[in-house]
């Protein structure tokens, strides 16, 4: 979940983003017009029209209490649990830096784990994490903590509105942009 629509497509549209040298070398692979029929590849920066498809967007007020998981306070408190782990994971220290990289995941696993479990008199302490995106520092993200009683929907969502994602979205297109990516069809 996100505080805007913009930080959630950063982070849904951040696998379609171009690679310049994988592209490259792609670019070099000769291939036969069989395989290209039987196993078309869009080209870089593509997204498929259908991604877009019975996918909605939406809105709703969060509830509960939230770990800011890479705030300095946090980090400090759970440094001397965690450092070890961080240095087998491969990882200099138990910072920031090591609850935003993208893989190896078993560290941010972990710690998430634990919070997750965390409890005060039989009750869960948090009801998830408050965290920036890897993908920019002024991405604000919440990842909710679900329990097996909670249903279909969180208890911690209130005042929920979605609506059907359009390909022509405002912010969708502005992060399209920003990433290099542009729509075509399937």
């Amino acid at each position: 979940m996100g505080a805007t629509a913009v930080a959630c497509f950063f982070e849904v549209l951040a696998k379609f983003r171009p690679n310049t040298e994988v592209d490259a070398e792609m670019e070099a692979i000769e291939s036969d017009e069989v395989d290209d029929i039987a196993f078309p590849a869009l080209p870089a920066g593509a997204v498929s029209l259908d991604w877009v498809e019975n996918r909605l967007i939406g809105s709703a007020d969060l509830l509960g209490s939230y770990v800011a998981v890479t705030a300095a306070e946090t980090i400090a408190s759970l440094r001397g649990m965690w450092l070890k782990t961080a240095q087998e994971q491969g990882f200099v220290d138990f910072d920031a830096a090591a609850l935003k990289e993208s893989a190896p995941r078993q560290l941010t696993q972990l710690v998430s784990r634990a919070l997750y479990e965390a409890s005060i008199t039989g009750a869960p302490a948090f009801n998830g994490l408050e965290f920036r995106s890897r993908h920019g520092d002024d991405l604000l993200l919440w990842a909710l903590f679900e329990h097996p009683d909670d249903g279909t929907v969180s208890p911690q969502l209130t005042n929920i509105n979605d609506e059907i994602l359009r390909p022509e979205h405002p912010d969708l297109l502005t992060v399209m942009s920003l990433y290099g990516l542009f729509w075509m069809d399937a």
